[in-house]
C-alpha cells in the first residue's frame, strides 16, 4: 500500500511540475460579425484581455471562462493550444516562445470570428 501511494503521489507531482503556466495580456483585439448578426460587419472590443495558459488544461480568461480544454503541444517555437469544438467552431491560442508573444483567434463558424494578440510572461 504505501508503495502505490509513493508511486501515484511521484506521478501527481511530476506531472504538476512539467506544466508550465503563462499570463498573457492582450494588446489589440477585435470581433468580424456576420451581416446578419449586427448591422457592419466589424465591432472593436475595448479594454484589455487576460488569459491564463496551462500546457496541460489549455487556456482560460482570468474571469474563468475556458476557451481551450486540450493540452498544449509545441512546434517548432510556438507552443499551440487548440480545441475543436464539433459543429460550432474552433479556438486556436499560439504563443511564439522565442518573444513571448501570442495570437489568438477564436471560431464560431456562423456567426464570428474574435482575435487577439499581445504578451505573455511565463511563470516560474
Amino acid at each position: 500500500m504505501k508503495k502505490l501511494l509513493v508511486i501515484m503521489s511521484t506521478l501527481f507531482f511530476s506531472n504538476a511540475i512539467s506544466a508550465e503556466i503563462y499570463v498573457c495580456e492582450s494588446e489589440i483585439n477585435g470581433d468580424v460579425l456576420a451581416p446578419t448578426v449586427l448591422s457592419g460587419t466589424h465591432t472593436e472590443k475595448e479594454g484589455i484581455t487576460y488569459f491564463i495558459v496551462d500546457t496541460e488544461k489549455g487556456v482560460r480568461e482570468s474571469n474563468g471562462n475556458k476557451h481551450t480544454v486540450e493540452p498544449c503541444q509545441i512546434s517548432d517555437d510556438f507552443l499551440i493550444c487548440m480545441s475543436l469544438f464539433e459543429g460550432v467552431g474552433m479556438n486556436s491560442f499560439a504563443i511564439d516562445t522565442l518573444n513571448d508573444t501570442f495570437t489568438y483567434v477564436e471560431q464560431n463558424y456562423r456567426v464570428r470570428i474574435s482575435s487577439y494578440y499581445g504578451t505573455c510572461i511565463k511563470g516560474s
